[in-house]
């Protein structure tokens, strides 16, 4: 499990996440979309910011991921094999949120 190999992302939500550090920052992000990015997007969102994510690489995405993040309301624009093109517009929706 992604959370087991990542206790300081856990200790940082557990001490920090009822405060609401982030609250207000909107977050723009570009990695690999795999479980333990899962993990820091969640952290990110426990902690009160607005998170929204594409891929660095599209052959590493992990669709699960992304499925259950979007489920959880983030705004994910990444799936598996994306095309360059389709990956470039990705990048590119990531960081216009919508709510300006």
């Amino acid at each position: 499990m992604a959370e087991a190999e990542m206790p300081g992302v856990m200790r940082l939500r557990k001490i920090y996440g009822l405060k609401q550090l982030l609250k207000g920052v909107r977050l723009a992000g570009c990695l690999h979309l795999t479980a333990q990015t899962g993990v820091m997007i969640e952290a990110l969102r426990q902690l009160g910011a607005q998170v929204q994510w594409s891929s660095s690489n599209p052959l590493s995405t992990q669709d699960h991921v992304a499925a259950a993040l979007v489920k959880n309301g983030v705004s994910i624009y990444a799936w598996k094999g994306e095309t360059e093109e389709e990956k470039l517009w990705c990048i590119d929706q990531t960081i216009y949120f919508p709510d300006g």
